[in-house]
């Protein structure tokens, strides 16, 4: 196996898609269109990352390579923030999730996040929102 953590990940991949795909069930007739071939998409190539990893020539898998901390941070935020989109609400969570994801990425640059926060917090409102009537969650900040 090329590397265990490609496997890894494309599992993780497969079972969110599947995930959101069945969330997508609670959506109004229409509106669930684009999210399902989104989450299609996305499981489909969630199962070619699997694939890649098993023809690659290297058969020994370590589980050395499963506590990949960069995986495992990414894991346990997207995890948090799935959580927290339900109690505190979908723009905050949004926000709170991307100052953090880019820091842990190593962004430094207070205005580059505040500013990626900010204006992916506005065009998600403008589009889905404002514009196609989707209901996202709301919390007890907003």
């Amino acid at each position: 196996m090329k590397r265990p953590v490609d496997f890894f990940s494309g599992v993780m991949i497969v079972i969110f898609s599947m995930v959101l795909f069945g969330m997508t069930g609670r959506l109004p007739g229409e509106s669930a269109m684009f999210p399902r071939i989104l989450a299609g998409i996305m499981g489909f190539l969630g199962l070619l990352l699997c694939v890649s990893a098993l023809k690659a020539h290297e058969r020994q898998a370590s589980i050395e390579s499963f506590r990949n901390m960069d995986v495992w941070k990414g894991y346990l935020l997207i995890t948090a923030y799935v959580i927290a989109m339900s109690s505190i609400g979908f723009f905050v969570s949004t926000a709170f999730f991307v100052i953090v994801f880019m820091y842990l990425n190593k962004e430094r640059s207070v205005i580059r996040i505040g500013a990626t926060a900010l204006i992916l917090n506005v065009f998600i409102y403008l589009v889905f929102v404002a514009q196609l009537n989707v209901p996202l969650p709301n919390g007890f900040l907003f």
